[in-house]
């Protein structure tokens, strides 16, 4: 049977209860967002997925839009490195 745990080895229940803790899923701060998006995927936390989805497509000004930069290719690399 599958881990509980994700690739960042914390538990899924882990992610839960710091996302319940300090409401990170959603959170409108782009430097909170740039490091919890790419744990959430890591970890299989899929709890996030929809908001990592707006996040990604939001538009911002230049600091956030360079944050999104940095999330996204975090999160293109986890992808790659999880491909058979």
């Amino acid at each position: 049977s599958a881990s509980p745990r994700g690739a960042a080895g914390l538990l899924a229940a882990q992610l839960q209860q710091l996302d319940q803790a300090y409401a990170l899923t959603g959170t409108p701060n782009g430097e909170i967002a740039q490091r919890w998006y790419p744990l959430a995927v890591r970890s299989g936390y899929t709890q996030a997925n929809d908001e990592i989805a707006d996040f990604l497509a939001r538009g911002a000004d230049s600091e956030t839009e360079e944050l999104k930069d940095e999330a996204r290719a975090s999160l293109e690399k986890i992808a790659r490195s999880a491909e058979p």
